[in-house]
């Protein structure tokens, strides 16, 4: 979560240098289907979050099922939402902490 969205830019800068891969990069874990379509709900969510008193707020199960209609999901929808108020509690808990 820290530098994913720059894993390939650091593999190119480690290989042009001549250093070492990280090993997270050569171990990173592939991820399964649903926590993959979980990620990209957070994701979008994540954009348009609401904040009370300059906080951000979690994110409203209304905006999760609006989600779910709007993008179709399909399967285990309590699982999906449990993976997408996991990975916002964890975005909370981050930025709470600073």
């Amino acid at each position: 979560m820290e530098w994913g969205s720059r894993a390939g830019w650091l593999l190119d800068v480690a290989r042009k240098r001549g250093n070492a891969i990280p090993s997270a990069i050569l171990n990173k874990p592939k991820l399964l289907d649903d926590v993959i379509e979980a990620w990209e709900a957070y994701d979008l969510l994540g954009s348009c979050r609401q904040y009370g008193y300059g906080i951000p707020q979690p994110f409203l199960l209304s905006e999760i099922s609006t989600y779910i209609n709007l993008f179709n999901i399909k399967g285990d929808l309590d699982k999906f939402i449990q993976y997408v108020k996991f990975l916002d509690t964890i975005y909370l808990e981050k930025v709470t902490k600073k």
